[in-house]
């Protein structure tokens, strides 16, 4: 019986790189992206890889895996994947590496950049008020003057670290899992308590994983905290904001503004009070793609698969 590999949430332009590379390794391909829960759950029950970007892949589903060796998820997270439910089948679990790792820092530098300057009010300024004016966008802070806190200093923010520092922001970090080196190698300032990162920041960008720690680890304790000039950027994970938190912060004036690429839910209700805020610039999701990244993340996630089932790596 030939080996086959199901892709159960397809969000590529095409498949012409996955039939081909499929091909080549001797492995049936068969997109089930259109399928309902139910019927993909039947299709992989035989399959010996499954590839997903945003179905939940839980204990329910992997239960169903009969043969499955690899579970790849098209990105770097895979907190959509039950590791523990997937190692309890002897389940390989694999994500891709690298991909955007300057897609996502460039995208977080210019949500920074867009709230510090203002350029959001300022554009709304002109085109909703006709005016040609400073003065809804005051104040604005000299860049110099200004100290940008990571909270996470793993691949993206050490990219955005090096970006905000070159641009000429003071640059702190926090991460506990980090040695001393990387900050030294970076030249940018170490803290050690998280409380204290958030009370020093102009601008709090998020560069940590969604895990237990981190769930809701961004909430009304640490608004609280902020300066009511500093700026919160997210494009990691939704859900390490506790979001209900975030929306009374911003309209009570805790903070000054948000730029979000990520929000809790993937699929977020375009009604909901979060969109009608001036002073949030959000992206849908995008920060990971360009032409270039998306690229790579279609040929690696199908690489991932290939090894796996036919290699065992």
């Amino acid at each position: 019986m030939a080996k086959k590999v199901v892709y159960v949430d397809y969000i590529f332009k095409n498949e012409e790189v996955e039939k081909k590379l499929f091909n080549e390794a001797g492995i049936d391909y068969i997109n089930a992206s259109e399928k309902p829960i139910e019927e993909q759950i039947e299709i992989c029950s035989d399959a010996d890889g499954v590839v997903s970007t945003f179905t939940l892949m839980d204990e329910k589903f992997i239960s169903h895996l009969k043969k499955c060796k690899v579970l790849v998820r098209t990105g770097i997270g895979f907190n959509t994947i039950d590791i523990e439910a997937a190692s309890d089948k002897n389940i390989m679990v694999a994500n891709v590496r690298d991909y955007c790792i300057d897609e996502v820092a460039d995208h977080a530098v210019a949500l920074s950049m867009a709230l510090i300057r203002k350029l959001s009010i300022l554009e709304k300024s002109i085109k909703d008020k006709k005016s040609w004016s400073v003065n809804d966008a005051r104040p604005i802070q000299r860049i110099s003057t200004q100290t940008v806190c990571l909270y996470g200093l793993g691949a993206t923010g050490k990219s955005y670290a090096s970006k905000m520092k070159a641009i000429g922001f003071k640059v702190v970090a926090y991460d506990p899992y980090q040695p001393d080196e990387i900050f030294e190698d970076l030249g940018i300032e170490r803290e050690t308590d998280l409380d204290s990162l958030f009370k020093k920041a102009d601008i709090i960008s998020i560069h940590v994983p969604l895990n237990d720690d981190t769930y809701h680890s961004v909430n009304e304790k640490m608004f609280s905290m902020m300066k009511d000039s500093a700026y919160i950027i997210n494009v990691s994970r939704g859900e390490i904001i506790k979001e209900v938190d975030l929306v009374a912060a911003l309209k009570a004036n805790k903070i000054a503004g948000a730029g979000l690429d990520v929000l809790e839910s993937e699929n977020p209700d375009l009604s909901d009070e979060i969109f009608s805020l001036d002073n949030v610039i959000i992206t849908p999701h995008v920060a990971y793609y360009s032409e270039g990244s998306e690229d790579s993340l279609q040929e690696l996630s199908a690489m991932q698969a290939i090894l796996a089932i036919n290699e065992g790596e």
